[in-house]
Order: structure tokens, then sequence, then C-alpha cells
């Protein structure tokens, strides 16, 4: 479930006004969402379809007051992008996992001139920081800062 959170903290996107809850991805990683409503028990359907530039989406969407209030406990709210904290919430043991579920969802690995890159990407510097400084903390990973990249922050 901590790797759902952060996968969600994310990818994810929760309503406003409703407790709708939406997961949407690139066509070919629909494998995630199928595992995802496995993990919560949803039933409902993942929908497909392509946008108007041609790009295949798969999306995952349910509505649930109960996922959406605990998701508020660990800083997955509404409108997100801008305002994500660090799940503190959430029991230290599952911080890795929460880690690995961001990862999969703002994270990327690329070889760049022989050389092999680990980046991950948000709107918040914060939750970067702490990633740096809790990978530091508890596997004395060395500190890097994170660096402003056109609207995002990345390290």
């Amino acid at each position: 479930m901590a790797w759902c959170l952060g996968f969600l903290a994310s990818d994810g996107t929760v309503s406003l006004n409703r407790n709708t809850i939406k997961i949407g991805l690139s066509a070919k990683d629909k494998e995630i969402l199928e595992k995802i409503k496995i993990e919560l028990k949803l039933e409902n359907k993942i929908t497909e379809y392509t946008t108007n530039t041609g790009f295949d989406i798969v999306e995952l969407s349910w509505t649930c007051k109960e996922h959406k209030d605990a998701l508020a406990r660990y800083g997955i709210i509404p409108q997100k992008t801008n305002y994500l904290k660090p799940p503190f919430a959430l029991d230290e043991e599952y911080w890795l996992d929460y880690l690995r579920g961001y990862f999969d969802g703002d994270g990327s690995i690329c070889l760049s001139n022989g050389n092999l890159r680990f980046s991950i990407v948000s709107n918040t510097k914060e939750i970067l920081e702490w990633f740096v400084n809790w990978l530091y903390e508890k596997y004395n990973i060395p500190k890097i800062k994170a660096h402003k990249d056109h609207n995002s922050y990345q390290i």
C-alpha cells in the first residue's frame, strides 16, 4: 500500500469537489493500473482512449470518501502538484516503498554520456529534499541539491 501511496502522490489526481481519485497513464503502462486495481480491490474498469494529439491513454478512476480522507492524511490532496508534503503519518518502515512508488511515477533512469543517471522530479522542492535527507540518514547516500528545471524541481 505504501508503494500505491507513493505512486498516487506522483501520478494520481484527487478531485476537489468530489470523492473521485484518478490515475491516467500511457497505454503502455496499463499493467500498473491493473496491479493497483487488484491491490485496492477495485471493480472499476480501466478506460482506454486516444487524445486529440494521438497519445494512447489508460485511466483508472473511482469514488470513495474513505480513500480520499486516507490519502489526505498522507499529503495526497486535491491540487497536490504544488503542495505535496512528505508522508510523515506513514510509518518510517514503509518510506522506502513510498519512495519506490513515487519513483515509478515521476522518476527516470537513463544512460547519458556513458553514465547511468537516476532522477526524480516534483513541483514541490520539499518532497525531494525529504527524499534526499532520508536516504542520507538511512543509507548514507550522499546528499544532492534539488535544482529548478523549468517549472519543476529535480534531483
